[in-house]
């Protein structure tokens, strides 16, 4: 259910972000709705002020939070439409929506993310599972990055049944889905620094961090959209999550310190912006499967230079031993 409400509310009804919070809430109605005959054979009423107290302490500051995310969501096209036209309003939002393909890998992420880290959050070495589950999650986002942004100009000109996926007059949308992938990618760092905010009981900060960071968004998309277009609104947008995951993290560090491993996430960041540039600069050269191998050198060279640990080295190859079987 929380997929399917998911692709809806973020393909479908180009809700982005908030789109996400939609689709839990729609999760959560289904899953209260099936265990609905359970909760009342074994209710019995009982107030207890210390427990709502406490509850409405850790939920309510998601209320303002909640508002700050759609505005963050939502405020861009607004200008834009304000700044430009409605054409480049038009080809904007196309744009965004090839970019969801991020934001449902985030989603995905963030559904099983918040059970698992309370799940082991006890263990001695939960915080170091953190720190790897961090590098795995960009890592995957990377290839997902790399992927759909080598193969972008291929799947809006991709025929289904004599139609393609946008018609020829938004195919120059195209070029703002990068940046829109690692919008998304930023929000799901911020998803994983959200493990001392939980632990910790310390709802209280979301307003002001992502309030700030909807502030930031509108500021830099007065700025920016003048001089650069629907790019600039692109920009504005992932300066915002950035300005969001950095935030949270500088907060939070402060409560449930977490050691990252920010050599491993520099040299993941490194090479798959080189990737990304060379295929830039490139593309005029490279056939899809030359492509397609410039993604695929990117876990060999992260194995090269020591990204994956010693376990994770020796999984990988019992996996590939497997298949060669």
């Amino acid at each position: 259910v929380n997929v399917v409400a998911n692709i809806l509310f973020i393909v479908k009804l180009k809700y982005g972000v908030s789109g996400i919070f939609a689709a839990n809430a729609v999760s959560s109605a289904f899953a209260l709705l099936i265990l609905s005959p359970v909760i009342v054979r074994n209710f019995r009423p009982q107030v207890r002020k210390t427990t709502l107290f406490e509850l409405l302490r850790f939920g309510l500051p998601y209320v303002p939070s909640g508002l700050a995310a759609v505005i963050m969501d939502l405020v861009d096209r607004f200008i834009l439409q304000r700044l430009t036209d409605y054409t480049t309003t038009g080809i904007y939002s196309a744009g965004y929506k090839l970019g969801m393909f991020m934001a449902l890998f985030v989603a995905a992420f963030r559904f099983a993310w918040h059970p698992f880290f309370l799940s082991v959050a006890k263990q001695e070495n939960a915080k170091q599972i953190y720190s790897k589950v961090l590098n795995y999650f960009v890592f995957a986002c990377s290839m997902v990055f790399l992927l759909i942004s080598f193969f972008i100009d291929e799947i809006v000109r991709l025929r289904i049944f004599g139609f393609t996926l946008f018609g020829v007059s938004y195919w120059s949308s195209t070029r703002i889905v990068p940046v829109i992938m690692l919008s998304y990618l930023m929000y799901g760092i911020y998803v994983n620094f959200l493990i001392g905010i939980y632990l910790k009981k310390k709802t209280h900060v979301l307003p002001f961090i992502t309030g700030t960071a909807a502030v930031i968004n509108v500021l830099f998309n007065f700025l920016l959209i003048p001089q650069m277009g629907m790019m600039g609104a692109a920009w504005a947008t992932l300066i915002a999550y950035f300005s969001m995951a950095a935030i949270l993290y500088f907060v939070v560090q402060r409560w449930y310190y977490i050691s990252y491993e920010w050599r491993k996430l520099t040299l993941l960041v490194f090479l798959s912006a080189a990737a990304f540039f060379l295929q830039r600069h490139l593309s005029f050269l490279l056939p899809p499967i030359p492509r397609l191998l410039l993604v695929l050198m990117l876990p060999v060279g992260l194995w090269i230079f020591g990204f994956f640990e010693p376990s994770a080295k020796r999984r990988i190859l019992n996996y590939l031993a497997f298949w060669k079987r």
